[in-house]
């Protein structure tokens, strides 16, 4: 079993951003696929709805911070936010024995944010459109652009 760490290093802060932002987010994902078969009115199978589980992990200087929107590839989601325990967490990556260590560095703190699609403007999937978390920090917004994904072990559908 291989073990690798991701450590969120404090990088030189060029901008307000990366006053509260200490390093790149990672968003992970897996496919949840229902347990039951959905049949039509003859008892014909329907194909799967695929669902993608998205959840954030961004290493923050502590402060006040507000979760406010995301989007990935063109879609909106809500963001419910928690702090890691132990501004640590191990996740398993899909189809493989690795696992990947996520931690906070220093006195900075880790966010678990949850992705719940937002049904009022849900968008459209685009594998080419950016992707990003919104957050406020007492009455100044700031945007983060995410860039890298990681494939994990999803939990098995009932």
């Amino acid at each position: 079993m291989m073990f690798f760490i991701i450590s969120f290093a404090g990088c030189s802060q060029t901008n307000k951003l990366n006053n509260w932002v200490k390093n790149e987010p990672v968003v992970t994902y897996y496919y949840r696929i229902p347990g039951a078969i959905a049949t039509d009115q003859f008892g014909n199978e329907l194909p799967p709805r695929i669902d993608t589980v998205y959840t954030v992990y961004i290493e923050v200087k502590q402060g006040d911070i507000t979760w406010e929107m995301g989007s990935i590839k063109g879609q909106d989601f809500y963001l419910y936010a928690y702090p890691v325990h132990d501004n640590r967490t191990v996740l398993k990556l899909f189809n493989m024995e690795e696992t990947v260590e996520l931690k906070a560095t220093g006195e900075n703190f880790l966010w678990e944010i949850q992705l719940s699609l937002s049904p009022e403007h849900p968008g459209v999937y685009n594998e080419a459109a950016s992707s990003w978390i919104e957050f406020s920090v007492g009455r100044k917004k700031f945007r983060q652009e995410i860039k890298k994904f990681i494939h994990i072990e999803g939990i098995p559908s009932v």
